[in-house]
C-alpha cells in the first residue's frame, strides 16, 4: 500500500518461490513483516506504508492450479463469474455445487498467469459511472469534514465504506448518525462529517415511532423513552430503545386518580386528621362501588399496589382508634376482596410483587384486621363469594355449643373449635361471635417460604379465623381444621408429606413466611388434619421435597454409612488375612465365600447410596439411574448370598451324605447370588423407566408410587422368611440329634458357623428393611424412622463382629 497526500492506493505485486512447495503464505508474511514501513519509493512522492500476503496458489497440476484468498481479501467479481471454483468434494461436486454453490474464495485457474485477490473495495465492481478523486472541503469547524463525489447520470445505491489501519481490507460501511449525514443530489454524492467522535462511522439505531398505550416517538438507541399517562391517570411510562433499535417492555408507573385520592385520605387519617368511624366505612364502600369486574382488564399493577396500600392503613387505622365495622362494611370489604382474588396472578399480582415483595403479607393482614373488627350481629353472618367463603356462629352465656363449619370447596374444608374451649372465652366476654373464612387463589399472592425455604408450595385454599367480642378479638384458642388437598398435589409422582402452617407477618424482615409453629400435622392422601393453638390465617403446605428431618436424624444417616463402608473394608481385610487357617473343607469354604460376598455387596451397595441424596432426581440423569440401578442391584444381591448361606445349610443337614463339589456348586452360587438380583434389577428398569416412573422425585431411588420399590422390598421380604424357617428346621434337627447322621468334625464346626451367621444377620438385616417397608409406605412415627437409620446405617459393623467368632 502506498500513500500520496490524503489518498491511499494499493499495488499488488506477484511473487514465485524459487523452490517449489518450500515457501507458504505464513512464511512470506512473516517475511514481509521484516521490512519496515513506511518506506518512501525512490523517485516518487509515494510511502509505503504497508505489506501483506493476498493470495496462495497450490502447485501446477496437469495444466490448472488452484488458487485462494487469505482472509480479508476477495477475487474480483469478474473473475467469480468466469472462473471455476475449487473443487472440494471429488466426485460429488457437481451434486454439492448445485445444492450450495461455492462461495468465491477459491479459484480454479488453467493458465499458468493466474489473477489475484483485492481488499473488499477494490473486489467489489465499481460502477463506471464514479468519477475519482473527490473533492474536499472544509465547512464549519475545524474538525468538520465534507466530500463530495460526481457520478454519471442515474447512478444509485451509493454507499460509503471507511477504511482504517493496519486492516486496511477490512471495510466498515457508514451510516446516517448523529454526526454524519449521506447526501446525494443527482451527480453529486456528499458525506458530511461533524466533531466526528472514534466510532463516527458505526451511525445510530432508533427504534420506530408507534402506538401502543399511547405515542412512542422515534427514539435513539439506548436512550429510554418517557410518555405521559393517559387520562384520568397520574404517573409517566417508561420504554427502553435497546442498541439495535428495537423497544423494550412498557414499565407502567400510571395511577388511576381517583384510588390516589383515597390513599391520601386514608394517610390523612393515618396522621390524625379526620374521623376513622365515618371515613374508613366511606373508602370501603367507594372501593366496593369502583372496583368492578368490568374494569379487570384496565386496572394497572400500581392500581392494585395503591389498593393493597390504602386497605393496610385503614386497617391500621382502625385497629388503633380501637373501632368496629357494620356487617355491612365488612360485606362491601370482602366484595373488594373477592374482586382482587380474581385478577390474573401472572400479570397483577406478580408485577405487584416484583415491585413490594410484602404486598401478599400486606394484603392478608389487611383482610385479617379488618374482619377481626366486625360488630357483633344479632344474627349469624354468613357471605359465599365466587373466590372467598365466610361463615360465623353466634355464642352468649345462655348457648355455648361447639363451633364446626364444613366449606363446601374445592378442596373441601372443615373448622372446628371444642365448647370447652369457647366456654372460657364466652364467660370472660359474655358474647361472642366465631368467624372463618376461606380464601381462594392466594396459593400465587403470598410465596411459599417456609421459614427461609421456598421450595414449598400451598396444598389446599387459605382459612382465617377469628373470635370477636365486643372488647376486641381473641386469638388464644385451640383450634383443629382439616384441608382437602388439591388433585395437583394428590397425584404427585412421589409421596409427598402435607406441613400444618400458619403465615407470620413478621418473618424474613417483614416480607411474610410460612411457619410451622404451635401446630401439629396428620395427614393421608386426600386431607391434611391440623391442630393449632392460636387464631390466624393457616393453610398446608407441601414441599417440592422431602421435608427435611431432623438433624440428628440426618447425621446419624451421613455417619452410619461412612461408619459402615470402614466396618467393611476391615471386614473383608479381616477375610483375607485369616482365609488359609480357617477354610479346611468344603463347607468352610462355601461359609467364608458367603460371607464374603455378602460384605462386598453391602460395601458396594453403600457406595452407590451415598449418591442417592446427593443427586437430583432426574430420568434425563443417567448418572441417577446408574445410582438407583446399582443401589438396588448389590442390596438385593446381600439378601440373595444369606438365601445362598441359607440352601446351602439345608442341604448339608438334610442330605447328610451327599457331598458337594466346590466346581459344581460355586456355579449355582454365583448364579442365586449376583444373577437373580441382575435379573430383577434390569426387569425393574425395563418394566419403569421406559413410563419414566422408575426413579423417585426426591432422590435417586425406587418410585414408591409407581409400585417399583416392591421389586426390592418383596424378594427381600421372601428371602427373609424363608430363612426363618431354614433355621426353625435346624432348631429343630439340633434338638433331635442323631449318632449315625449328621457331618461330624471341621464340617459340623463350620455348619455351626453358617448357622449362627444366620441367627445373627436374617433378625438384624431383616428386621432393618422391615422397618424400611413401613417407614417408606405408610405414615411412620419418629421412632420408627430413627430405628430403621440405626440399623441400617450399623449393620455393617455388626457384620464385621461376626467374623471374629471363630465359627463363624
Amino acid at each position: 500500500m502506498s500513500e500520496l497526500g490524503t489518498f491511499r492506493g494499493t499495488a499488488y505485486i506477484k511473487l514465485t518461490s524459487v523452490a517449489p512447495a518450500t515457501v507458504n503464505s505464513a512464511q512470506a508474511q512473516s517475511t514481509l513483516a521484516t521490512v519496515s514501513v513506511p518506506r518512501k519509493v525512490a523517485g516518487t512522492a509515494s510511502n509505503i506504508i504497508g505489506l501483506a500476503v493476498t493470495t496462495e496458489c497450490d502447485p501446477l497440476q496437469r495444466s490448472s492450479r488452484n488458487c485462494r484468498c487469505l482472509p480479508g481479501y476477495w477475487w474480483n467479481n469478474n473473475f467469480c463469474a468466469t472462473l471455476q471454483a475449487c473443487e472440494v468434494g471429488g466426485f460429488f461436486q457437481p451434486l454439492i455445487s448445485f445444492f450450495l454453490p461455492p462461495p468465491c474464495q477459491c479459484l480454479r485457474w488453467t493458465s499458468s498467469d493466474t489473477g489475484y485477490c483485492q481488499s473488499l473495495l477494490s473486489a467489489w465492481k465499481v460502477s463506471q459511472s464514479s468519477t475519482l478523486p473527490p473533492k474536499q472541503a472544509s465547512v464549519g469547524a475545524e474538525d468538520d469534514l465534507t466530500l463530495s463525489f460526481s457520478l454519471a447520470e442515474g447512478a444509485t445505491g451509493v454507499k460509503w465504506y471507511l477504511l482504517r489501519p493496519p486492516a486496511w481490507s477490512e471495510a466498515k460501511e457508514i451510516r446516517t448518525g448523529t454526526e454524519v449525514m449521506l447526501l446525494q443530489k443527482g451527480s453529486e454524492a456528499v458525506l458530511r462529517v461533524s466533531s466526528p467522535s472514534p466510532d463516527w462511522a458505526d451511525g445510530d439505531l432508533f427504534c420506530p415511532g408507534e402506538n401502543l398505550q399511547g405515542r412512542w416517538n422515534v427514539t435513539k438507541s439506548g436512550r429510554v423513552a418517557e410518555i405521559r399517562c393517559p387520562k384520568g391517570r397520574e404517573g409517566t411510562m417508561l420504554r427502553s430503545c435497546f442498541s439495535d433499535g428495537t423497544w423494550g417492555a412498557i414499565q407502567n408507573n400510571c395511577t388511576d386518580k381517583e384510588l390516589l385520592s383515597k390513599l391520601h385520605e386514608a394517610q390523612l387519617l393515618q396522621a390524625g386528621l379526620g374521623s376513622p368511624q365515618s371515613e374508613i366505612p366511606w373508602i370501603i364502600e367507594w372501593l366496593k362501588m369502583e372496583m368492578k369486574p368490568s374494569q379487570n382488564q384496565s386496572i394497572y399493577p400500581l392500581d392494585l399496589l395503591t389498593l393493597v396500600f390504602t386497605m393496610d392503613i385503614i386497617s391500621q387505622v382502625a385497629l388503633d382508634s380501637n373501632m368496629r365495622l357494620e356487617s355491612s362494611s365488612v360485606t362491601d370489604l370482602l366484595y373488594t376482596v373477592n374482586w382482587m382474588l380474581d385478577l390474573d396472578t401472572e400479570t397483577k399480582w406478580s408485577e405487584v410483587q416484583a415491585r413490594r415483595q410484602s404486598a401478599g403479607s400486606m394484603f392478608l393482614k389487611a383482610i385479617e384486621d379488618l374482619t377481626s373488627l366486625l360488630e357483633p350481629p344479632t344474627t349469624e353472618f354468613n357471605l359465599t363469594l365466587p373466590n372467598l367463603e365466610l361463615q360465623s356462629s353466634m355464642f352468649n352465656l345462655t348457648w355455648i355449643d361447639d363451633f364446626t363449619k364444613i366449606f363446601n370447596t374445592d378442596p373441601p374444608l372443615r373448622s372446628h373449635i371444642s365448647r370447652e374451649e369457647l366456654v372460657e372465652v364466652v364467660q370472660r366476654e359474655h358474647s361472642i361471635t366465631v368467624i372463618s373464612l376461606v380464601l381462594k387463589n392466594m396459593d400465587q399472592i403470598l410465596p411459599g417460604h417456609y421459614g427461609v425455604d421456598a421450595s414449598h408450595v400451598l396444598g389446599s385454599l387459605v382459612m382465617s379465623s377469628a373470635i370477636v367480642a365486643h372488647n376486641g378479638s381473641v386469638r388464644q384458642v385451640d383450634i383443629e381444621m382439616m384441608f382437602g388437598l388439591w388433585n395437583t398435589t394428590r397425584n404427585l409422582e412421589e409421596k409427598q408429606t402435607a406441613q400444618c402452617v400458619s403465615w407470620n407477618h413478621g418473618l424474613l424482615e417483614g416480607t411474610g413466611g410460612w411457619s410451622s409453629q404451635d401446630c401439629q400435622s396428620s395427614s393421608t392422601e386426600m386431607v391434611a388434619n391440623c391442630s393449632c393453638h392460636r387464631l390466624t390465617s393457616f393453610s398446608v403446605l407441601m414441599s417440592a421435597y422431602p421435608v427435611p428431618v431432623s438433624f440428628a436424624l440426618t447425621f446419624l444417616s451421613k455417619f452410619g454409612v461412612c461408619a459402615t463402608i470402614l466396618a467393611l473394608v476391615v471386614c473383608l481385610f479381616i477375610y483375607g488375612l485369616v482365609w488359609t487357617s480357617v477354610v479346611k473343607n468344603k463347607v468352610s469354604y462355601f461359609c467364608y465365600t458367603t460371607l464374603v460376598n455378602i460384605s462386598f455387596s453391602l460395601l458396594m451397595g453403600s457406595l452407590w447410596f451415598l449418591g442417592v441424596s446427593q443427586l437430583k432426581a432426574s430420568h434425563v440423569s443417567r448418572l441417577c439411574v446408574a445410582v438407583a440401578f446399582f443401589t438396588h442391584f448389590f442390596y438385593l444381591a446381600k439378601f440373595f448370598w444369606m438365601l445362598v448361606q441359607a440352601l446351602l445349610l439345608c442341604h448339608q443337614l438334610i442330605f447328610v451324605f451327599h457331598h458337594l463339589s466346590i466346581w459344581s456348586v460355586m456355579p449355582a452360587m454365583v448364579a442365586v447370588g449376583y444373577v437373580c438380583p441382575l435379573v430383577i434389577a434390569v426387569a425393574t428398569v425395563a418394566a419403569f423407566f421406559p413410563r419414566q416412573t422408575y426413579l423417585n422425585k426426591a432422590v435417586c431411588w425406587l418410585s414408591f408410587r409407581s409400585k417399583a420399590i416392591y421389586a426390592f422390598f418383596v424378594p427381600i421380604l421372601v428371602i427373609v422368611i424363608v430363612n426363618i424357617l431354614v433355621l426353625f428346621m435346624v432348631l429343630l434337627k439340633l434338638m433331635r440329634p442323631s449318632v449315625s447322621e449328621g457331618p461330624q468334625g471341621e464340617e459340623k464346626k463350620a455348619l455351626l458357623g453358617i448357622f449362627k451367621a444366620l441367627l445373627i444377620l436374617t433378625p438384624i438385616f431383616g428386621l432393618t428393611w422391615v422397618l424400611g417397608v413401613i417407614t417408606m409406605t405408610s405414615d411412620a412415627s419418629q421412632l420408627t424412622h430413627y430405628a430403621f437409620t440405626i440399623l441400617n446405617s450399623f449393620q455393617a459393623l455388626i457384620l464385621t463382629l461376626t467374623t471374629w467368632d471363630p465359627h463363624i
